[in-house]
């Protein structure tokens, strides 16, 4: 999957895993309060949560523009479907086309809102 800011084209130097913990806790923080949220009937908490994902994924992106490891490009490619998923209860048509667009459209099923991982929720 392309990146805007990466170049196209790029490959992955180096080893470092510098922000991909950091990264992975804070998506799975996210899953964990907008489903709380969207169980809770507070969906401007959880649209609040998933513009703070947004936000971290914007600056770990702008991070590796200087360069990249596989570790964190599969960081980035982890964390990035996420938002996506998360506004899926709440707009589907929208979170389909997106998928679909990210080419990781998948049949329409329900689907738990996103996996989550305590050990990087908490």
């Amino acid at each position: 999957m392309g990146f805007i800011g990466l170049r196209e084209g790029s490959q992955p130097t180096g080893d470092s895993a510098a922000g991909v913990e950091d990264l992975l806790k804070t998506a799975h923080r996210a899953v964990a309060a907008v489903a709380e949220d969207i169980e809770g009937l507070r969906f401007n908490r959880a649209v609040a949560q998933i513009y703070d994902l947004a936000n971290a994924l914007g600056k770990f992106q702008q991070a590796l523009e200087s360069g990249y490891s596989a570790a964190q490009l599969a960081a980035l490619d982890d964390a990035v479907t996420r938002p996506v998923q998360l506004v899926a209860p709440m707009m589907p048509h929208l979170a389909e086309t997106l998928l679909g667009r990210a080419r990781q459209a998948r049949p329409r099923q329900r689907r738990p809102l996103a996996d989550r991982r305590p050990g990087l929720a908490g």
